[in-house]
């Protein structure tokens, strides 16, 4: 899987993201410090603020039918930690009832990791609850940090609103679970993954930055 960085900061520091420890290729950009938002899923505390990326790409570079399976997402941070809305648009809702396979079907993947541990990652998996036979948010950590770092809770937060076939999942990340304060040049990592299963044999994953190349890095 490539690398990417991500610099954000508008105000008051400037972090950078890549996606994985072999990074290849990188990039940056600028994400805005927001304050305020609350972890409920619904999105409508980011108006129109974060990093916004307003259309994810199958992997061949295609753009898939909006009604089918659309895919976006904004970042925003503060000195808590780093947050994150998914928006994803999708006909068919069919999501895996075994917490440890949620990735094989409807769900969002979080990579947030270390920029100067490139090792000390995390990875959290959420399926919306947009399947009726689930009907709320379900979660699944895998932890890749140090061991020393493992002594400190990911304590995270996740939450989903679904309307119309579209459903919002909001999660937040705390810095300490990276031993991180944020402020002026300081770096970290992140990527978005997203999976469709339509129960017909034939998934789609798609991820930003960049194409998903890769299956299964992160995973135990």
């Amino acid at each position: 899987m490539k690398g990417i960085r991500i610099g954000i900061g508008i105000t008051a520091a400037l972090l950078m993201f890549f996606s994985t420890a072999a990074a290849q290729e990188s990039k940056s950009f600028r994400i805005p410090r927001i304050s305020g938002l609350n972890v409920d899923g619904s999105g409508a505390d980011w108006g129109e603020s974060g990093f916004r990326v307003d259309l994810v790409l199958s992997p061949d570079g295609k753009v898939l039918p909006a009604d089918d399976f659309d895919v976006g997402f904004r970042l925003a941070w503060n000195e808590k930690g780093l947050y994150s809305l998914a928006v994803v648009q999708d006909d068919i809702s069919f999501e895996h009832e075994n917490l440890s396979r949620l990735w094989r079907r409807d769900s969002v993947e979080f990579f947030v990791g270390s920029k100067t541990a490139p090792s000390d990652r995390f990875q959290l998996v959420a399926a919306s609850g947009a399947d009726p036979n689930f009907g709320k948010i379900r979660c699944r950590l895998y932890d890749h940090r140090s061991e020393s770092l493992k002594k400190i809770p990911v304590e995270y937060e996740a939450s989903s609103f679904v309307e119309n076939n579209k459903a919002y999942i909001e999660a937040f990340f705390p810095w300490a679970a990276l031993g991180f304060s944020p402020e002026m040049g300081s770096e970290c990592t992140f990527q978005l993954v997203a999976n469709d299963d339509d129960n017909d044999g034939d998934g789609l994953r798609v991820a930003w930055f960049p194409s998903y190349e890769s299956k299964g890095s992160w995973r135990e």
